[in-house]
């Protein structure tokens, strides 16, 4: 943990290890941390294939998804609430990002066929306090990847696509309205869209960084860069930042640049964008940068 003021409150080394993707192993089973202090207050320990999905909090309950799951652990002791299981095969598909939102988890995956192929993007709701399934939308078309991190916008639950471009999903039925599409050369979204005034933001491996009018998901403006988007971008104040190996503002009402950094050799960014009030941070090369948000 670092302060605004760049002092390392606490760290952790975690030791990371890469076993053979088709074997059942731990990776990535949920952890509760002291904010204040760093210690670990309780770790849950599961066996899965595919690695879990980042964990979300709400009411009380800590919710992550691990292959075909989704489970709700207490935030206290980290005893498990309920377990809700898309189907139980585990080798074709994974749960790739959860949220909460009211009562409701919303979820989505790839689904492969039997052969570990033709990916499919699925989205899902379940109920928070007992994980009743609410619905379950399938895109109709085959995908390259699935979905990857999604937020709430509204009446829409909306992820990226790891094809190009974001999936909209209904949140009361599961039907998608619409979609939008990327360059099929490259990596899409990776990374969580961001959602501020009824318009979205999202960053691409296809080198654009794109605006949505929202609920309608028509394009407001699209700003191409030398190099593929795929960490996490930030909104701070009416500036988006993003990182392709250089860290590059945006206005975010017209998409012009309005500033380029860290485009040295010996100074780029290395990691996704945080914001807090009027500034935006990056971690570099063997340092922690705060930029300001003007």
């Amino acid at each position: 943990m670092v302060d605004r003021a760049g002092g390392v409150g606490w760290f952790l080394r975690a030791r990371r290890a890469y076993p053979n993707p088709h074997l059942p192993g731990e990776r990535g089973a949920p952890r509760r941390f002291d904010r204040a202090s760093g210690a670990l207050l309780w770790h849950v320990t599961y066996t899965v294939v595919s690695p879990a999905a980042w964990a979300t909090s709400a009411g009380g309950t800590v919710v992550s998804g691990a292959d075909w799951s989704i489970r709700a652990f207490d935030a206290s002791t980290g005893a498990l609430r309920w377990r809700y299981e898309f189907q139980p095969d585990t080798v074709n598909g994974a749960i790739i990002s959860v949220t909460i939102s009211g009562d409701t988890v919303y979820a989505v995956a790839e689904q492969l066929d039997p052969a570990g192929l033709n990916p499919k993007a699925v989205a899902m709701a379940v109920r928070l306090t007992d994980g009743t399934e609410l619905w379950r939308g399938v895109a109709p078309e085959p995908e390259r990847g699935g979905l990857r991190s999604a937020v709430i916008a509204g009446s829409l639950l909306i992820a990226g696509d790891y094809r190009g471009g974001v999936q909209a999903f209904d949140r009361l039925t599961g039907l998608r309205p619409w979609r939008t599409t990327g360059d099929p050369c490259c990596a899409g979204v990776t990374s969580a869209p961001i959602v501020r005034d009824n318009l979205l933001y999202y960053v691409s491996g296809d080198e654009t960084v794109v605006a949505l009018d929202l609920p309608s998901g028509s394009r407001r403006w699209t700003t191409n860069v030398p190099g593929s988007l795929i960490v996490q971008p930030a909104l701070c104040r009416d500036r988006l930042f993003a990182n392709n190996d250089y860290l590059y503002k945006f206005d975010r009402f017209t998409g012009a640049v309005v500033g380029i950094a860290l485009n040295s050799e010996t100074e780029l960014p290395t990691s996704g964008i945080a914001a807090h009030g009027e500034l935006a941070f990056v971690v570099g090369n063997d340092r922690v940068y705060a930029f300001r948000c003007d």
